[in-house]
């Protein structure tokens, strides 16, 4: 009877390794989309809105589908969200990846919004 303990003991241990990573990356991936976040999945971390600010925001992985939901008038730091940190910089012209085997995207940024946006050029 002992025995039968130990052994089911080791199995629900077992169970409980095995089940934890994706456990933990559920609830944390939950927890980021809540919070207004977006979850990037090659990297198994949380971008926040306030990633701008840190230079932090990553690109997705098909920017220039989410780059055609974009509208003229958003702000900078939503920009960068959205698509992640830029390439490069020419004054107010801002490149980003458009992703795999994708046309670069450009945005014109004044003032700290968008006046212009191209998808894939």
């Amino acid at each position: 009877m002992k025995r039968l303990l130990y052994v089911l003991i080791f199995i629900c241990i077992a169970v409980l390794v095995i089940l934890q990573t994706p456990l933990r990356k559920f609830l944390l991936q939950d927890i980021c989309l809540d919070s207004g976040g977006k979850w990037a999945i090659n990297g198994d971390l949380c971008i926040t809105k306030d990633c701008a600010n840190d230079n932090s925001c990553r690109p997705h992985y098909n920017n220039l589908a989410v780059c055609r939901t974009l509208k003229i008038g958003i702000s900078k730091s939503e920009l960068f969200f959205q698509l992640g940190m830029p390439d490069s910089q020419d004054g107010n012209v801002y490149t980003f990846t458009g992703g795999p085997g994708a046309s670069q995207i450009r945005a014109i940024i004044d003032n700290n919004i968008a006046t212009g946006i191209n998808c894939g050029i």
